[in-house]
């Protein structure tokens, strides 16, 4: 007569017997066979740890950086430090904590991402956070320009004369608004990511990464932790345990700075009445204009963008450090 016995709470025996996932591997069953008390044959099954965190990041723009080689991967896992995590039991790997002990070296990776990670092919212009075309492959800075120059062209010179007329002209109460035309250049302007500052609040006390490093850790499953476990004592690294071919997504919500916009000829526009530029400065000495960002036909609201971090190859990455 056979038996198969679910391993349950109800069974007496307070050890386990684990998978390496390399050389040992264990049926989820207990088998109870017909036998003699000197010669039982049976399986030990062995419950795994469920992720338990579910996290998502709103996002306009999905841009994508695989991260240099193992060595930088690594970098990252071992910037973490975890404490508690637990391959076997949901309950126990519950109660873990980790922490950004080593911020420098994420700062790291992140730049390196900011300046190299290209957006998803096909992404089409978002709601309120207006490109000029779709985005496919473009920089951060590429599109954050696109972002900009949508701006500048969707101005109109009825709308941008009635909001800077005023401070375009200055004291100058000889000039009308029907004697002089303010309007912004199409396809000026220029976007940067404030790299540094974003890639320092990132890994900040307080800052999405720190903060979020414990929900980061419990989103990894009990196959990602148990290709770090000590064979012997089934002790896991205390880094966290990503492999090659995951993915780390951080959110960034970045808001453009009020641009300025300089006039050219500032004595005059070269078609004025035909007479010649910068001969007749006492018509026209127009200042430089912060513009609102936030007004006009094409306000901008904060830009959400994703950045996918990809570790490199495949399974245990080289370089994490051992249990």
């Amino acid at each position: 007569m056979s038996t198969f016995v679910g391993y349950s709470s109800a069974q007496m025996g307070g050890n386990e017997i684990s998978t390496d996932n390399s050389t040992i591997f264990v049926i989820p069953s207990q088998v109870v066979a017909a036998a003699s008390a000197t010669n039982v044959t049976y399986n030990m099954s062995v419950s795994e740890m469920a992720p338990s965190d579910t996290s998502a990041v709103k996002y306009d723009y999905v841009f994508d950086y695989t991260l240099a080689d193992a060595a930088a991967a690594a970098s990252f896992c071992n910037a973490f430090t975890v404490s508690g995590a637990d391959a076997y039991s949901t309950s126990k790997n519950n109660q873990a904590t980790a922490v950004l002990s080593t911020p420098a070296a994420v700062k790291t990776i992140l730049l390196a991402a900011f300046t190299d990670a290209t957006a998803a092919a096909g992404q089409a212009p978002a709601s309120g956070a207006p490109t000029k075309t779709g985005i496919s492959g473009e920089s951060i800075d590429d599109t954050l320009t696109s972002i900009l120059k949508q701006f500048v062209n969707a101005y109109t010179a009825g709308s941008f004369d009635g909001e800077y007329y005023s401070a375009a002209v200055g004291a100058q109460s000889g000039l009308s608004t029907d004697e002089i035309s303010i309007d912004l250049d199409n396809d000026t302007g220029v976007s940067a990511l404030k790299a540094d500052a974003a890639a320092t609040s990132a890994v900040a006390v307080g800052g999405a990464i720190r903060a979020d490093a414990t929900k980061l850790h419990l989103q990894l499953p009990a196959s990602n932790l148990r290709l770090y476990e000590n064979s012997s004592t089934s002790v896991l690294s205390n880094a966290l345990l990503l492999k090659g071919g995951d993915t780390v997504v951080i959110g960034f919500s970045v808001t453009l700075d009020n641009p300025q916009a300089a006039c050219a000829n500032s004595s005059g526009n070269v078609t004025n009445s035909g007479l010649t530029p910068n001969s007749h400065p006492s018509q026209l000495e127009a200042a430089t204009l912060n513009v609102d960002i936030a007004s006009g036909p094409s306000a901008i609201r904060a830009v959400e963008i994703a950045v996918r971090l990809h570790m490199p190859g495949s399974g245990a990455i080289s370089g994490v450090r051992a249990a």
